[in-house]
């Protein structure tokens, strides 16, 4: 009941927790409030924004149905390997037949950001000739890997400070067709900035 609420018995309608915030989430709260109980290290939940302009979606000509699409879209923003991506492609193929590219880019860009998520990046965002990542306050960067980084890069990574650190990564041009591969690149670079013993990582 405190997952479900009382609602209706016989029909369809619910109330209570799940219904406020959504199973994923709710499930994920639960899990944070059990292990604050039990004095155990929790991670501060981290609300990313991945703004890549590329098409990432799936079109109603691969699956008809919006209910499955819905189901669909559920599980893929919860890929967090690469292992869960490829798990997801063979299923899709086995269901819908051969990825076109716009359900390609969604599986990526699924897993950038919760790659992203897991490191403190509260935004990643591509243009042109750059790419902008913005972080939590509770980063755990060690200032000297990031100077050093700074300095390696002779003006093309810089940063500023807001609500918590950002920086700007100087690319070059870059074709759409390298948009994720670039940005994986960063996050990566990102994660190598952290204090060995605290990578951000579950």
């Amino acid at each position: 009941l405190e997952i479900r609420g009382s609602g209706n018995v016989l029909g369809a309608e619910q109330s209570g927790q799940m219904q406020a915030v959504g199973y994923d989430l709710y499930c994920k709260m639960l899990k944070t409030a059990i292990s604050e109980m039990r004095g155990e290290a929790v991670k501060e939940l981290v609300d990313t924004t991945v703004d890549i302009r590329i098409s990432a979606y799936i079109p109603a000509s691969y699956v008809p149905s919006e209910f499955q699409k819905l189901e669909l879209y559920k599980r893929i923003a919860n890929i967090e390997t690469r292992d869960d991506l490829e798990d997801m492609t063979d299923e899709l193929i086995d269901r819908y037949g051969e990825l076109d590219s716009n359900v390609r880019n969604l599986l990526e860009i699924a897993l950038l950001k919760n790659h992203a998520k897991s490191i403190y990046i509260t935004r990643l965002k591509i243009d042109e000739d750059r790419i902008i990542v913005d972080l939590h306050n509770k980063a755990p960067l060690d200032i000297s890997k990031m100077e050093d980084m700074i300095n390696k890069s002779r003006g093309k990574v810089k940063f500023s400070y807001r609500k918590g650190l950002s920086f700007t990564f100087n690319t070059g041009y870059i074709i759409s067709d390298e948009y994720i591969s670039k940005s994986r690149e960063v996050i990566e670079k990102i994660a190598s900035l952290y204090s060995e013993d605290n990578s951000g990582k579950d």
